[in-house]
Formats: C-alpha cells, sequence, structure tokens
C-alpha cells in the first residue's frame, strides 16, 4: 500500500529469518508489523479508523486487532533499542483474526486512507 513504508512480516521472501520460518513451521502466522511513510499522522487516529480492526492489546480471541506498537510493545524500550527494533511513532502492529478476509482488506484501505 503507497502509505506503508515497510512491513515486517516473517512470510514475506525479504524478512530476515524467513528461511528459518519456513523450515520451522507450517505458516507464518498472523502477527504483521509495519511502519507508515508518513511519520506526522496521528498514529491514535490511524488505528481507531477501522470498523472490524479493534484498538487494544491481545485479548487471546479471534477477533483483529490493530495498536501503535509504540506504546503498546516499546514503551519500555530506549531510544536506541526502539531503533535496533525498528519501532517509531509511525509503527503498527496487526493481529489478523477470523472475519471476512475481504472485510478486513476493506478495513485496511480504510484506516491507510
Amino acid at each position: 500500500h503507497p502509505a506503508i513504508e515497510r512491513v515486517i512480516y516473517p512470510g514475506l521472501s525479504s524478512h530476515p529469518q524467513h528461511t528459518w520460518f519456513s523450515e520451522n513451521f507450517d505458516d507464518f502466522g498472523s502477527i504483521i508489523f509495519f511502519r507508515l511513510k508518513d511519520k506526522t499522522r496521528d498514529i491514535e487516529k490511524v488505528v481507531t479508523a477501522g470498523k472490524l480492526f479493534m484498538m487494544t492489546g491481545s485479548l487471546g480471541s479471534t477477533e483483529s486487532l490493530i495498536t501503535p506498537a509504540l506504546f503498546f510493545y516499546a514503551s519500555d524500550l530506549n531510544p536506541a533499542e526502539r531503533e535496533q527494533a525498528g519501532i517509531d511513532a509511525s509503527s503498527v502492529r496487526l493481529s489478523v483474526g477470523i472475519e471476512n478476509a475481504k472485510d478486513l482488506l476493506l478495513d485496511m484501505e480504510r484506516i491507510l486512507s
């Protein structure tokens, strides 16, 4: 998507551990991490723009979730650790649930527009 700078997902051949995941697992999971190109976008507005993706931490359930990675997963990291992890204020973590795939894609279009 044009609004995305980088996607980090082990199912992509560009992921540094793609081969290892391919050899050791049957699939790549449902967690996707990405960074927005526009670093000035209000991340709270981004993660609350969807209708299906809920902004919350993991609930251990089957719903699709979207969270600002900096607030939920890197608040205890110092700036150097955040940079090493690739997490900045435009970073988003998705947990894809069991909703209809077409509906989720439409929701992502809404979120990223």
